[in-house]
């Protein structure tokens, strides 16, 4: 609800491992089809999990494993968000 009430969101960050029955993976295939554009990484400390997923396979590219440094956060957040232009709707 919160990107339906926000399209200026231009990057989600999510773990794979959500509470409440819905994974990360969904939710970013759910924002995604609302804001195309949108860009996801995806964090996961089982990186078995994540491999399992293969039908949310457009989001494992712009996927990082816990532990992670924060420079290396930072320079994955850098990279996502440089990488194209983001086009609000």
């Amino acid at each position: 609800t919160v990107l339906a009430d926000e399209p200026n969101i231009d990057l989600l960050f999510s773990d794979v491992i959500m509470p409440g029955g819905m994974n990360g993976y969904q939710l970013a295939a759910q924002a995604t089809a609302l804001y195309p554009d949108l860009k996801v990484l995806m964090v996961s400390g089982y990186e078995q999990n994540a491999r399992r997923q293969e039908e949310y396979s457009q989001f494992s590219a712009d996927r990082l494993t816990k532990p992670y440094l924060v420079a290396d956060l930072a320079e994955r957040l850098r990279t996502i968000v440089d990488d194209a232009p983001v086009s609000h709707q």
